[in-house]
């Protein structure tokens, strides 16, 4: 669930923030069209790793819990962070996924988009 809500917003925003920032650099879009591809991508991973973290949240601490000490069942799990830890308990691990998601996404899609051209 978490991966295919983080492609949707990376791939799917993607392509609205390309039509947003084109309109707004108007007559100036082609000048900074890499530029455009850069923001583009950037504004998209934000909001895929904000769809991600929650469920990358769980999935780590299901992972990594002892045996027995944490549920290992998606509603269960869920009910547990939020009761021990509140919503920011699926958040905590945000600003880390931004930090290395966001330039990897930029250079990806702007290297993508210099080799089609």
């Amino acid at each position: 669930m978490g991966y295919s809500a983080q492609g949707f917003g990376k791939f799917g925003f993607y392509e609205i923030f390309k039509d947003v920032y084109r309109g707004i650099a108007g007559k100036n879009a082609k000048k900074y069209q890499a530029l455009g591809f850069a923001v583009s991508s950037a504004s998209a991973e934000f909001i895929a790793d904000t769809l991600l973290c929650p469920w990358e949240a769980l999935k780590v601490k299901m992972q990594t819990s002892d045996p027995g000490q944490f549920p290992l069942k998606t509603a269960k799990g869920i009910e547990v962070i939020k009761s021990a830890e509140g919503i920011n308990g699926f958040y905590k691990g945000l600003s880390p996924l931004w930090a290395r998601q966001i330039p990897y996404t930029v250079v990806k899609f702007v290297a993508f988009e210099k080799i089609v051209q």
